[in-house]
This record gives C-alpha cells, sequence and structure tokens, in this order.
C-alpha cells in the first residue's frame, strides 16, 4: 500500500512543479503601462493543495534510500554522497544565475524598481527558473544526500547495550 501512496505522490509531486512552472507570469513590456504584471503569484496557488503529496513523495524517498543505501558499503555511499552534492551544486548555481539575470532583466525594464535588490528572486515571472525538471530532479538530489548522510552517520553510532 505503501508503494502506491509513494507513487501517486510522485505523481502529484511532478503536477505540483508542472503547474507552478506553466503558471509563470510572462515579463511583458507595454509602452504606456510599462511591465504588466499581476496580483500574486499564481504558481504557487497549487503549493496549498498538493503540498501533503510532495511531504510524503520527500518522506518516501528518504525512506525507499535509507533502506537501499543502509546495505551499500562505506566507499558506494560516499561516491553518492559526492555525486549527489556536485550534481545538487550545479543545478542550484544554474537556477541562481538565470534568477539574478531575469532579476537584471525586470530590475532594467521595470519602472517599479530603482534597483534590482528590490526585486525577490522568486516572483511570479520566475515561477518557471525554481519549478521545472531540474528543480524536481534537485529536490530528490537532496533527499537521497541526506539520506546517505544518515545512512553514514548510522552505521557509525555505537549501540548502547
Amino acid at each position: 500500500m505503501f508503494i502506491i501512496i509513494y507513487f501517486i505522490s510522485f505523481l502529484m509531486s511532478g503536477l505540483l512543479f508542472y503547474l507552478c512552472n506553466d503558471m509563470t507570469q510572462t515579463l511583458n513590456i507595454n509602452s504606456e503601462l510599462g511591465v504588466v504584471g499581476g496580483n500574486g503569484n499564481p504558481g504557487l496557488f497549487p503549493w496549498i493543495f498538493l503540498f501533503p503529496f510532495f511531504g510524503f513523495f520527500v518522506y518516501g524517498t528518504f525512506k525507499y534510500s535509507m533502506l537501499t543505501l543502509t546495505k551499500l558499503a562505506k566507499a558506494k555511499k560516499i561516491m553518492i554522497i559526492a555525486g549527489s552534492s556536485v550534481l545538487s551544486f550545479i543545478i542550484l548555481i544554474n537556477v541562481y544565475i538565470q534568477a539574478s539575470e531575469l532579476r537584471k532583466k525586470i530590475a532594467e525594464v521595470s519602472p517599479s524598481y530603482t534597483k534590482e535588490s528590490e526585486l525577490s528572486l522568486l516572483n511570479f515571472w520566475s515561477n518557471s527558473i525554481f519549478f521545472n525538471f531540474f528543480t524536481f530532479l534537485l529536490v530528490i538530489l537532496l533527499t537521497i544526500l541526506v539520506s546517505a548522510g544518515t545512512a553514514m552517520l548510522k552505521r557509525n553510532i555505537p549501540r548502547a547495550g
């Protein structure tokens, strides 16, 4: 039963990232009105309904990776930690660079902002940067990284008794 709920949570989490990406407001520049925006961030609305599925997906990924990783040798765990760390770092840097470039562009074209620092990185124009396949993969990689670290610590902790 757990595997069915986990699979449904995986699909719903993918849908969550897809909806957040799809609800990204396009940056329209109108010569009379400046930057046409919106009222709030509609891309964050799906989180209200789909967050429980996302939470269960992260929990299930942690649980299944812990079951797998505790059976592996220490060298393989270290390789998994190193690999997921490097891939996570690459994705994080890429997301940060894309968001910073978008923030610069918004600050240049929008009369509402005089400095880049006035605009947050997560806004209704940047949902497609923060909610896509690579950031979904980042969630999985970070969950595996934490579970691999926990599996390493679990073996090294002496048992009382």
